[in-house]
């Protein structure tokens, strides 16, 4: 049963995201964001039709392997980062069969604040038209294809709607880092990871943002395909909290189009590892 908080947000009825997930953006700027639940988009289609939107797509992939014996395994990284940021907003993947994965789709409204003389100052934001709506559609995805065949699932799904290459952020585990390390490019290499090279198959392309998160590397007498699917240690278990609240900032500011030069020194900058 949803508790509405009772704000009306650009021509909408009262928001129908939960009280907690209304969020008020930082001193730079004023952030309205709203989550509408896929299975109420219907009910607000007419209102946001009829207000002056700047409408984005935008795709957030978490690689992995399915079932559960492998759920907890470094190489799902991708998997558990995205289960995390659903938790934090309080909605659900649901199967999918035609695109063979986990599927979820939010509705962010954002509205900013040009009267900010930082935000005024701010010429790296791309989509910024003074005090607009920005309605963003993101769609998460959690390919269920096993690892080496991710890009059939992104296929499927472009199929259905259209995506631009610079909308698609894959969230990935990186065993060239250390553990917790973030590390956001907007393009680049698959760096040989399977579910990237499969990824470049279907895009035929890399432009396209990664984040890369951290997992260390095996020592000499661990094989690579063994570490990566092996869980996390004990200590490392308890330190996830950390990564994954990181992770997840993240995803927010990439959403909100938060100015790239900020965000790349944000995401890359050392995790805090206690």
């Amino acid at each position: 049963m949803s508790h509405y908080c009772g704000v009306v947000v650009f021509g909408f009825q009262s928001c129908p995201c939960p009280a907690s997930l209304w969020r008020v953006g930082t001193r730079r700027k004023r952030l309205r964001c709203v989550f509408l639940c896929v299975n109420n988009r219907n009910n607000y289609a007419s209102a946001a039709s009829s207000s002056s939107h700047i409408r984005r797509e935008c795709l957030i992939i978490g690689l992995g392997n399915p079932g559960t014996e492998l759920s907890n395994t470094r190489h799902n990284l991708g998997f558990q980062v995205l289960d995390y940021y659903a938790n934090r907003y309080s909605f659900t993947f649901k199967k999918d069969k035609y695109l063979n994965a986990e599927y979820a789709c939010r509705e962010y409204v954002i509205q900013y604040d040009d009267n900010n003389d930082d935000d005024n100052n701010n010429n790296n934001r791309k989509d910024r038209n003074s005090g607009q709506p920005h309605s963003t559609n993101v769609h998460f995805l959690k390919p269920m294809t096993f690892m080496n065949n991710s890009g059939q699932s992104i296929a499927a799904l472009m199929r259905r709607i259209s995506l631009s290459l610079e909308n698609i952020l894959v969230v990935v585990d990186d065993m060239s880092l250390p553990f917790g390390q973030t590390r956001l490019r907007l393009a680049g290499s698959s760096g040989g990871h399977n579910g990237l090279k499969s990824i470049e198959k279907v895009l035929h392309s890399n432009q396209y943002a990664r984040l890369r998160v951290g997992i260390d590397s095996p020592n000499r007498a661990t094989t690579a395909s063994a570490y990566v699917l092996s869980p996390f240690s004990p200590n490392e278990r308890k330190q996830l909290s950390q990564v994954f609240w990181k992770c997840a900032d993240i995803l927010d500011k990439w959403i909100e189009q938060e100015d790239i030069q900020k965000l790349l020194a944000m995401a890359n900058a050392p995790t805090p590892i206690l």
